[in-house]
């Protein structure tokens, strides 16, 4: 039996994903200013700037239920969290970072085997975003985020875009 600790963050629909805790890299109670991606997807349209370098940042709630969970256009970033995570990359096998949205502020948990469930239903998307799945007594069913592989997608994007951005 292995336990391991995770972190829990909220996205609209009273939902709840996680992440490995070694993935967790810095939280931040305001989101930066929002650099926008010219080719957008349902996976981001935004990247934003932390440590000199330009991450892309997922938006659960947008790409899952259309309605985007932070917006400093509409001054809707009260109670979000961006949180920065950590992956290895599936192209080059070297360490990257992205950046994730939280509707509350991001909770460590310990998870065990035995807590292993199967993947919600809906919305039909979380088989191409989870690796897995388990049960919590108060986040109920949580599917683990698969970081490299909804990341990749991005990755690309982000780069052609620091070699025109003004911002640099």
């Amino acid at each position: 039996m292995s336990v391991g600790n995770a972190w829990i963050l909220a996205i609209p629909e009273n939902l709840y994903v996680a992440i490995g805790e070694l993935e967790m890299v810095h939280i931040h109670s305001e989101i930066p200013d929002l650099i926008p991606i010219s080719k957008k997807s349902d996976y981001c349209q935004h990247q934003i700037l932390w440590q000199e370098q330009h991450l892309p940042l997922l938006d659960l709630g947008l790409l899952l239920y259309g309605e985007p969970l932070g917006d400093k256009n509409t001054n809707k970033t009260e109670n979000i969290f961006l949180c920065v995570v950590s992956y290895m990359s599936q192209r080059e096998n070297i360490q990257e970072y992205g950046a994730i949205l939280s509707s509350q502020l991001p909770v460590r948990i310990k998870v065990d085997d035995k807590q292993a469930c199967e993947l919600p239903d809906s919305p039909e998307m979380w088989s191409m975003l989870a690796i897995s799945c388990f049960n919590h007594e108060a986040y109920g069913t949580v599917p683990i985020l698969d970081l490299p592989r909804i990341f990749s997608i991005q990755v690309d994007d982000v780069m052609a875009e620091q070699e025109s951005d003004p911002f640099d």
